[in-house]
């Protein structure tokens, strides 16, 4: 289960008021399955952005349009962006097999790079036993596997990506990491042999090379959806990937299986996940 982090979950309480009139807190607590007093300091929070109203006995959504000024900033409104655990629940089943079989690729005492999409999240769940070393952009990622003993974790630093919940570095192009990785796994919006791994944001490609580029063997991870599909900007292409990772053949049709095709021709691996 995905662990929520305080800006996911006011993020779900907005959600929750704006089907609702009135919500009692209690009933926020439960549904959220969070303390009584966790829930307060959160409407207290969407309280001072402007977002919500507290009235006798509960809350409820704002009029206004939310406060602005020094020190105050709420992304929820302002992102077009899916949050992490709204793109977490999407084709979780697809996600979670292609995770296990990225994860089987794991060995004691690995030092591998994750970056902050979902699918490489649901790694964690099958990681966490493990005596490695995980070197990540992703905050969420550092949460899942914070309660291991064995697993070392190392965050980049940077700038936080509020919706992906990930670390842009300032300057990627020039990092230094101080680190040679085993393995890095990544995933992104969508994937065609012509114009390789690409995304929506110029921000992800950034951090995903900086993992790359540090790197002996990449491996991205994408399900049936992506394939064939172009975004907006290039992360990698074939030549800086050892494997792609995908849903089983038989989810494919014939022009992903081409695409996939044009890849093996030239020497990248592919795995697909009920192998």
């Amino acid at each position: 289960m995905l662990k929520k982090l305080p800006y996911v979950r006011r993020k779900k309480i907005l959600d929750i008021l704006k089907q609702n009139d009135f919500v009692d807190l209690r009933h926020l607590s439960e549904q959220l399955e969070v303390s009584y007093m966790t829930i307060h300091r959160d409407i207290e929070e969407l309280e001072r952005t402007g977002e919500v109203s507290r009235v006798y006995g509960g809350v409820k959504i704002s009029g206004g349009e939310g406060k602005t000024g020094e020190g105050v900033s709420f992304p929820f409104k302002l992102s077009t962006d899916l949050t992490i655990e709204e793109r977490f629940n999407e084709l979780i089943e697809n996600k979670r097999m292609i995770a296990k079989k990225a994860a089987s690729l794991v060995r004691e005492g690995d030092i591998i790079g994750m970056d902050p999409s979902t699918t490489t999240l649901h790694m964690c769940a099958y990681i966490g036993d493990m005596n490695i070393t995980v070197f990540t952009t992703s905050l969420m990622v550092a949460l899942q596997l914070s309660s291991s003993p064995r697993v070392k974790i190392i965050l980049t630093g940077g700038l936080l990506r509020k919706p992906s919940m990930s670390l842009r570095a300032f300057n990627p192009q020039f990092a230094d990491l101080g680190i040679r990785l085993n393995k890095c796994f990544l995933s992104s919006k969508a994937i065609s042999f012509r114009d390789g791994l690409t995304d929506l944001t110029i921000e992800e490609p950034e951090s995903k090379r900086l993992l790359v580029g540090h790197s002996t063997e990449t491996f991205v991870l994408v399900d049936h959806t992506k394939i064939g599909n172009a975004a907006n900007y290039r992360v990698i292409d074939f030549s800086e990937m050892t494997a792609i990772i995908t849903d089983s053949s038989k989810m494919l049709n014939q022009d992903q299986l081409d695409c996939l095709d044009k890849y093996r021709e030239h020497k990248v691996r592919i795995i697909f996940s009920d192998e």
